[in-house]
């Protein structure tokens, strides 16, 4: 499930890095050549598309345990004690996360109706991207914490600070 979910953000962020690539060749050469229409919508929509793409980035780091991480404070520690500030990080992770999708729905919400001067979008679909990454920060936190407390999970992947490598 997990190498499912992950391949599947990394597909959605692999096309969101795609576009917004391309856009911004766009604009550059719309910049630099006489023949290239320029095109106001392009930079509004690429700052968009730059939006969730650190959301959805965040969720999927989150969700590898790839954040940073203050080992300094955890390596001396015992087992035991080491898997217990593993789960009250991810406790944590997934408050955040729960409070950013709150935040991103009220966010939202206050934007709700609002278009695009240049790109005649609704401002939504930037807000929005709070939302999503909100929720997959928390999920990632609920899969992690999932596999360190449920039984024949594999603690060592989530416990070792090494997921995925």
């Amino acid at each position: 499930m997990r190498i499912l979910f992950e391949k599947a953000l990394l597909s959605v962020m692999a096309s969101v890095l795609s576009a917004l690539c391309l856009l911004v060749a766009y604009q550059v050469f719309a910049r630099h050549l006489p023949f290239v229409p320029p095109l106001l919508w392009t930079e509004e929509v690429s700052r968009g598309f730059l939006i969730w793409l650190v959301m959805l980035g965040a969720g999927y780091g989150f969700l590898r345990q790839e954040h940073f991480l203050m080992s300094a404070f955890v390596d001396g520690l015992s087992p035991a004690t080491k898997r217990k500030v593993h789960i009250v990080v991810q406790l944590i992770v997934m408050v955040c996360g729960i409070l950013t999708l709150v935040s991103g729905v009220q966010f939202t919400q206050r934007g709700w109706g609002r278009i695009s001067f240049a790109s005649g979008l609704p401002i939504v679909w930037t807000y929005s991207a709070l939302i999503v990454g909100g929720g997959l920060i928390a999920l990632g936190a609920i899969i992690n914490l999932g596999e360190m407390i449920l039984p024949g999970r594999n603690k060592k992947y989530v416990l070792n600070g090494s997921a995925g490598k």
